[in-house]
Formats: structure tokens, sequence, C-alpha cells
């Protein structure tokens, strides 16, 4: 089992959809965790209901195998052979369920036979999706390529890299390339093109620069 967060230090740059994009492209059983505590996003992007979900994982009974709890509240994903946990929308209801069930549920996921993508929101100290981030065997970091968000990252990530490998994914358009960010930053980076609210075929293709490395890396 593989567990890769998602996620942002300022705005909102794409984190949802780049988490649902690395679902995608995995090849092997995958489930997107939508654990924004924020609220989740993807029910209305999908269309789709919120229950079962992510609220439901994390209070489900405590004995259950990682498949076992899982199975239940999964959903398949109509674009990929992915699964997803749709979170709730309401920031308070997620808050308040990852506080209460998040440590339990980074437990569970060490025995899981899934890889798994969390989209775990903003990286704050103090987020309540924070387990899932520490457990995480890379945190990819989503950040829009403007001057002031790229200053804001490179503060960000000082505390990031204490938990492991940082990949950058930046979005639109910016003074820096790739290269230069990697090479000051000292973190694997790609630009992709502004995703919208799910994942197109360019930003699936031009994500692959970067996936298919982060999930050969985080495999070993």
């Amino acid at each position: 089992m593989t567990v890769i967060a998602v996620g942002s230090v300022v705005g909102a740059p794409g984190a949802t959809t780049t988490a649902l994009a690395l679902a995608r492209r995995r090849t092997r059983p995958v489930v997107m965790l939508e654990a924004d505590p924020d609220g989740g996003r993807l029910a209305l992007r999908l269309d789709t209901d919120h229950r079962p979900g992510l609220v439901d994982l994390l209070t489900s009974a405590r004995d259950l195998t990682a498949e076992e709890s899982f199975g239940w509240v999964q959903r398949p994903d109509a674009q990929s052979g992915a699964r997803l946990v749709i979170a709730h929308p309401s920031g308070d209801v997620v808050e308040r369920a990852l506080r209460a069930g998040v440590r339990q549920l980074v437990a569970t996921l060490r025995s899981a036979s899934f890889d798994v993508v969390c989209d775990v929101g903003r990286y704050r100290a103090d987020s309540a999706a924070g387990p899932l981030a520490e457990a995480a065997a890379w945190r990819v970091v989503v950040s829009h390529g403007a001057l002031v968000e790229v200053a804001v990252l490179s503060h960000a990530l000082e505390r990031l890299r204490q938990l492991g490998p940082v990949a950058v994914v930046l979005t639109g358009d910016g003074p820096y390339t790739a290269r230069e960010v990697t090479e000051a930053l000292n973190v694997p980076a790609v630009r992709l093109p502004v995703p919208g609210a799910l994942p197109g075929r360019r930003y699936l293709r031009a994500l692959d620069q970067l996936s298919a490395p982060l999930w050969s890396e985080a495999s070993r």
C-alpha cells in the first residue's frame, strides 16, 4: 500500500483535480480519498451523492479490515479503474469527522492492499487531515505559478520536508519554469495548464511526467 497526499498552501490551484488525475493514471488498484477539512467538492463535480462516503468511513467499526472499511463507502470512477471516497460538502462536518477518526483511518490503511491518493486540502500545521499527510510516501503541493504564491510555497516546503519527500505541481502561467523551481527549491516540479473542475486529457497527459516517476518511487 502506498499513500500519496495532494494539497495546496494558498488559494485554490486545483489540488482536488490533481488528486483525481493521479488516481486515474494509476495502473494498479487505487482509491482517491477526498479528505479536505474545508469540505468536499467531488459530489458536486461528479453530480453524485456524498453518502456513503468519508464521514461514514471515519465512523465505521474499528475492527474492520481496510478492504471491509472501504468496500461499502467507495464508488467506481466512471472515467478509470479508480475508486472514490467522497467527502461531505460541509467543512464543519468533515473537520469533526477527521478529528475523531483520522488516526484510526491511518492505522487501517497500513494493512490495505490498494494504493491511496488523499486530497488533504491546505497543508496547514493544525490541519485535521495532517495525519494523512504525515503517513504519505509523497506530499504533492499544487500551486499557482504566480510570484507571490511561489514565495509562499518556498516557506511551506521547509515544514513539509520534515515529513518526507515533496513534489510540486505549478498550474497556469508564472515567472518561473518548472526547472527553475526544481533547482531553487530542490524538489521535483512540473508546470501544467490550469485544471478545470475535472482533469481533461491535456492535464492528464501533462501530469504523466510527474505521476509515473512519483508512483514508481513511492512503491519502492
